[in-house]
């Protein structure tokens, strides 16, 4: 242990001018990189990813419809994106339903923190009708004509809803 300690001792005693201020200099820049993460993130809450797909850029709102309006409107801030024009936007209270009915007392909702009061109360499937024109040089999706199911969750404070996953309308017609 002595050993150590003074190993230690003598290594800060070499420790010219220099060396402090290049140090000083790199605790700055580290300390700045992460109040710079923190702030990215503070600035970013709107965006949220779903499970399985790619970041949705949303505006959460107190009318879900608006909250997916927005998420589609801003597909056009994506480099791949060439256009995107909204079609229809309607909350689908059948799938809704078939839902809530799906995620009661499953390991899914569990694992994604959805009790069943949260699932009953402040759970609703939106759908949507759309236009997008991909770049296909930069991104292998669907374009065209699309119709997607928008999954979305009612924060408990502010009341404000927020898409937390997504679907083609295709994959859960029988």
């Amino acid at each position: 242990m002595n050993t150590i300690k003074r190993t230690i001792v003598k290594l800060f005693r070499r420790i010219n001018k220099y060396h402090m201020t290049i140090l000083a200099l790199v605790l700055v820049i580290l300390v700045a990189y992460m109040l710079g993460t923190v702030q990215n993130e503070i600035k970013h809450t709107e965006i949220h990813k779903p499970y399985f797909n790619d970041y949705w850029i949303q505006q959460a709102s107190i009318d879900p419809k608006e909250t997916v309006r927005s998420a589609l409107e801003n597909q056009i801030e994506k480099e791949y994106t060439l256009s995107i024009e909204v079609k229809e936007i309607w909350i689908d209270e059948e799938e809704t339903k078939r839902n809530i009915k799906r995620y009661l007392g499953s390991e899914l909702a569990e694992k994604r923190g959805w009790t069943d009061e949260d699932l009953r109360e402040r759970f609703i499937v939106v759908r949507a009708k759309y236009y997008a024109d991909y770049d296909d040089k930069k991104i292998f999706y669907t374009d065209g004509h699309l119709e997607q199911y928008f999954y979305l969750m009612q924060d408990k404070k502010n009341k404000k809803w927020i898409i937390v996953d997504n679907t083609s309308a295709y994959d859960v017609i029988e």
